[in-house]
C-alpha cells in the first residue's frame, strides 16, 4: 500500500542526489512523485530531438533561477524500468531509477518543460511523492 510522504531539498543541495538519498535512507522501492513547490537553478532538462523511436534526448541548462511549478515522476528498481528509457537514461549508476519530469517558470514568466537530468535548490524545493517501502 502506498503513502504519502514530502521532503525537502534544501538550498545548494543537488535535487537528484537529494531525492535518491532520501529514498535510500527511508528503504523506499517504489515512488510516484506528484509535484514540488519551490526555487530551482541550473536546470538541465532533456527533451526528444525526433520525432522518431529509439528515443534520441538532448539536454539544455537553464542557468537561470526558476520557480518550479510542476514536477512529476517515478521511482522503481532497475528491472522494472522500461527498456527503451534504459537505452537514454544517464544516470545508471544510481541505487534506483529516478523518472523526473519538471515544469519551470524564468522571469517574465517564461515556462519550459522536459525530463529532468540535473538541477540545484535555489532557495529550497518541496517533493511530495506517494511510497511504497
Amino acid at each position: 500500500m502506498m503513502e504519502f510522504a514530502e521532503m525537502t531539498v534544501e538550498r545548494g543541495e543537488d535535487i537528484k542526489k537529494t531525492i535518491v538519498d532520501y529514498l535510500m535512507v527511508n528503504k523506499i522501492k517504489t515512488a510516484l512523485f506528484l509535484n514540488a513547490i519551490g526555487s530551482a537553478k541550473d536546470l538541465v532538462i532533456a527533451n526528444p530531438v525526433e520525432h522518431e523511436l529509439p528515443l534520441k534526448p538532448v539536454p539544455t541548462t537553464f542557468h537561470e533561477a526558476c520557480e518550479v511549478v510542476g514536477l512529476s515522476g517515478e521511482a522503481m528498481d532497475w528491472s522494472q524500468c522500461d527498456p527503451m528509457l534504459l537505452q537514454v537514461y544517464p544516470d545508471r549508476d544510481l541505487p534506483i531509477f529516478l523518472h523526473l519530469h519538471v515544469s519551470a517558470a524564468i522571469i517574465g514568466g517564461h515556462t519550459f518543460s522536459g525530463g529532468l537530468w540535473g538541477g540545484t535548490a535555489f532557495r529550497s524545493l518541496r517533493v511530495f511523492m506517494m511510497v511504497e517501502k
